[in-house]
């Protein structure tokens, strides 16, 4: 895994698995639900994320600095999974799958996955604005799409190296002649029968809070977490149930929170408050995951 205040892709996949928990939270409400249950539906959204990425964290052999690192480490077998996001797990899994390998795919969840494309726009008072035009409608023209999801050395595709990139037009993936010539030929962005519709009132105004309760209850306390969910899965139950629930308390991190101390001082841009902040969160979790592991160990 990867640190979600070093990396804004990793914090925008940790931002997709809270907006999926949400988003089924909000499916099991009744037609009527009005914002009150919404506004539940989203604290407990959170909540659910938070310990979906949590109980990931402490499977993880490490969290890095380098958003990159996971996936290279797939690829060369030093661990089973990576968190990434789809161009580095595709371009990774293009390079050592180019010899016919097939050893290492990329997968996105299902329910889980937001498609997005790369922007193109013109600078004001271009100098040259006529190419610059030209090459925008070239972009957006097939010949320019085929491009960007054509494999390598196909008919219209690129040279050396495919892009795995998704074609923004509709009718690009109504040419099914083409699906063998796509590096790339299951992806259907408009026709996902599970889309996750992301909603930018529920999580968007708290990025960095997302990135920063990751940290405390991930990184900062990574060792007690590791330590606490071995034994949590040596555990008889219902001790394993208890120790889970010691493990799994995020009153510390949840909607209320990050909405309240932890947004008001990341946003206060005084670092020495938020170095105080993040000690005191990941003592407490490095506490808390100790009494988790002495649930499970009946040591308590």
């Amino acid at each position: 895994m990867a640190d979600p205040t070093k990396s804004s892709s990793i914090a925008k996949a940790f931002e997709n698995v809270i907006q999926q928990q949400i988003q089924r939270r909000m499916t099991a409400l009744p037609g009527a639900a009005g914002k009150e249950a919404e506004a539940a539906a989203v604290r407990d959204g959170w909540r659910d994320g938070l310990r979906l990425i949590q109980q990931i964290s402490a499977n993880a052999r490490y969290f890095t600095d380098s958003s990159q690192k996971p996936v290279i480490d797939v690829a060369q077998g030093d661990c089973a999974a990576g968190v990434c996001i789809d161009f580095y797990g595709q371009a990774q899994a293009e390079a050592v799958n180019h010899r016919g390998a097939g050893r290492l795919a990329f997968v996105a969840p299902r329910g889980g996955t937001v498609n997005s494309v790369d922007p193109i726009a013109l600078f004001r008072g271009a100098p040259h604005r006529e190419a610059a035009e030209l090459f925008i409608e070239f972009t957006l023209s097939m010949a320019g799409q085929k491009l960007w999801a054509f494999k390598a050395d196909a008919p219209g595709g690129p040279d050396r190296f495919a892009l795995r990139r998704l074609p923004v037009r509709r009718d690009f993936y109504a040419q099914t002649e083409w699906k063998p010539l796509r590096s790339d030929p299951e992806a259907a962005p408009f026709s996902d029968p599970n889309p996750l519709v992301y909603h930018p009132a529920w999580t968007a105004h708290l990025f960095r809070e997302l990135a920063f309760g990751v940290r405390v209850m991930g990184l900062d306390s990574h060792a007690e977490l590791t330590a606490a969910w071995r034994a949590i899965r040596e555990a008889p139950e219902p001790v394993r149930a208890r120790a889970l629930a010691k493990l799994g308390e995020l009153d510390a991190v949840d909607y209320a929170q990050a909405n309240g101390a932890i947004r008001q001082t990341l946003n206060a841009k005084n670092k020495v408050e938020e170095v105080r902040l993040a000690t005191e969160l990941g003592g407490r979790f490095r506490r808390q995951y100790r009494a988790a592991e002495a649930i499970a160990r009946g040591r308590e």
